[in-house]
């Protein structure tokens, strides 16, 4: 069961088969798929009223399991046997399971079970005495760590309506009870290793010597505190404060998303700001590369072999211009070296 599947049971089939002119009661266990705004909201505005059993205590009070279940596992059993042995040689397969359940279905589920569920609950007619007091009692491995032998179902419900009344009678078994209820639990913190102890009483080790094969006792984890009463799941308290505890959760998830996006857009413009640069060079790589192929393509000025001043062979050339000229003749007419050429007002 989640929390989908129990939100689409009562509104799709509980809602549309219930009347809202009367008050609805349904009894749950404190599974987290009953519990959430949004379910208990519809159930307060339909009317129907959640009341959530106390922890622990849906063997003895839940109505389904003590009748209802129980018959549908034993019809289950007596069908399947039924199917075996109609056919020896054929082992149950998946295909089966439909066919044998529909009928378990068919025979546990009937109105008078249904009633009588509720009935040896003692929900309803309400009736506090049909559950015994022994199975409330303390265990019976309690019973024996404390040294008293196990109490009578009369002694047990005797015992626990003193408590309630808040009178003592001077009674030996009672004071003993008390005392086993009250007596906290030692805790030494190792754990005894049985073959070191029984070395000791042998006299073959030290009992210095078996401390060393006490190991540290582990710590167990603490779970989560279960409710130890029944609640009204749908009363203004208890929604009231659901609501508080999903709001303080809707922040913790908005804000880790909203770091998440944060993230995302930091990711996002470093990566945009590479591909820019990369972008950028890329154009100036392809630029140089267009520069250097257009001056390739120019082709190579060819100028007369002869020298521009005298007129005669010359085998001279400018580096700029590639112009034919003696170097005598360019040094005569202009002192400084330039080429005639490139500087035409020189001649």
């Amino acid at each position: 069961m989640d929390r989908e599947l129990f939100q689409s049971w009562f509104k799709d089939l509980f809602l549309a088969s219930t009347s809202r002119e009367k008050t609805q009661l349904i009894l749950m266990d404190n599974h987290s798929s009953h519990i959430s705004v949004e379910i208990l909201e519809l159930a307060r505005k339909s009317n129907v009223v959640f009341i959530a059993l106390p922890s622990k205590t849906t063997h003895i009070l839940q109505p389904l399991d003590k009748t209802v279940f129980s018959a549908m596992g034993a019809h289950h059993q007596s069908t399947s046997a039924a199917a075996r042995l109609l056919k020896p040689s054929h082992s149950l397969a998946l295909s089966d399971f439909l066919p044998i359940f529909a009928d378990t279905f068919t025979k546990s589920v009937t109105p008078a079970n249904i009633m009588a569920s509720f009935k040896v609950t003692g929900v309803y007619p309400t009736d506090r005495r049909v559950i015994p007091q022994h199975v409330l009692a303390p265990s019976e491995v309690h019973r024996a760590e404390s040294g008293m032998e196990p109490l009578s179902p009369e002694e047990e419900a005797l015992f626990q309506r003193r408590v309630s009344e808040g009178y003592d009678v001077p009674d030996a078994r009672y004071d003993m009870w008390k005392a086993a209820r009250a007596a906290p639990t030692q805790d030494t913190g190792f754990v005894e290793m049985p073959l070191a102890t029984s070395l000791v009483t042998a006299g073959v080790i030290s009992p210095s010597t078996a401390s060393i094969f006490m190991t540290p006792a582990v710590t167990p984890r603490r779970l989560p505190s279960a409710a130890s009463q029944a609640r009204t799941l749908t009363s203004d308290e208890f929604f009231t404060a659901l609501q508080r505890v999903e709001e303080e959760r809707q922040k913790k998830e908005d804000a880790k998303e909203a770091n998440r996006r944060q993230r995302e857009q930091r990711r996002s413009s470093t990566s945009s700001a590479h591909t820019s640069s990369s972008a950028a060079e890329a154009e100036a790589a392809a630029a140089v590369t267009v520069a250097t192929a257009a001056l390739a393509a120019q082709p190579t000025p060819t100028y007369p072999q002869t020298c521009l001043i005298c007129g005669e062979a010359c085998n001279d050339n400018c580096a700029d211009c590639f112009a034919s000229l003696h170097t005598a003749c360019l040094e005569a007419v202009h002192p400084d070296g330039k080429c005639v050429n490139c500087v035409p007002d020189t001649l």
